[in-house]
């Protein structure tokens, strides 16, 4: 198996599809083709709860909203998997609750959601072991927004990541389908973020997602948003195909 990378303009001559092909999650579906490219309705329709720790220090939660009315298909995917689905005779626990957050690589991203080998390689969505890209209506316009990890087109599983600057080079490559709601999340977040490194996002500690629920109760309209901000350049992270693990996040743009 391979790592499944956030996809990424690379400055080391690798495909832009920075991701090692195995077990990987990637973008690009038919479905986009069919959409026209609008700023989209970023309207919540449902909210995730991700408490984290690092080495059993709790570090707090982060609260994400997902946008149902336009990626609805990949924001169920998210609330199912961080909360307790099935029937009440039989209950599925929240698949994220104990899974680890594999990859952190500062002033880029923070992924997380291989539930089943907890290093990048593993991870299945509650509609098989993959999707198809839903549609690139969204964009990566602004630090905490949350979207999909793949290892190429049409392989989202569980596996996500969410950004800590604007990564527009990122956008039609991976499904954005939520954002982080509010700035004690975004505090947290970057707890977290301080706790990787570049390139390869070797995290400072086990950090993990103590527990994960959802909600799913009514539709929340979305906020006016403050103009996005600019691009954040920094130094490139190169996936490493070579070794058995799912490389996360994509290399940085230069």
């Amino acid at each position: 198996m391979k790592k499944i990378l956030v996809a990424s303009l690379l400055l080391s001559g690798l495909s832009v599809q920075g991701f090692a092909a195995d077990n990987k999650a990637s973008p690009i579906g038919n479905a986009a083709a069919n959409l026209k490219e609008t700023a989209g309705d970023e309207t919540i329709t449902g909210k995730c709860t991700l408490e984290f720790s690092v080495d059993g220090k709790d570090l707090g939660k982060v609260v994400i909203g997902v946008f149902g009315k336009t990626v609805p298909k990949t924001a169920e995917n998210f609330l199912e998997l961080c909360g307790v689905h099935g029937t009440k005779e039989k209950p599925v626990p929240a698949k994220y609750t104990g899974s680890t957050v594999h990859r952190v690589i500062p002033e880029f991203m923070i992924q997380a959601g291989d539930f089943e080998n907890n290093n990048g390689t593993g991870g299945s969505s509650i509609y098989g072991a993959k999707f198809p890209d839903e549609n690139f209506v969204l964009k990566h316009k602004a630090p905490g927004y949350v979207s999909m990890a793949n290892a190429g087109p049409n392989t989202n599983g569980s596996q996500f990541f969410i950004t800590t600057v604007v990564t527009s080079w990122l956008d039609g490559k991976h499904v954005v389908f939520g954002k982080v709601l509010d700035e004690d999340s975004m505090k947290v977040v970057k707890q977290v973020e301080a706790l990787g490194s570049s390139p390869n996002g070797t995290t400072k500690g086990k950090i993990i997602i103590k527990l994960a629920t959802s909600e799913k109760e009514g539709a929340v309209p979305a906020k006016a948003e403050k103009a996005p901000a600019k691009d954040k350049k920094s130094a490139p992270a190169k996936a490493d195909a070579a070794k058995d693990k799912a490389a996360p996040a994509a290399t940085e743009k230069k």
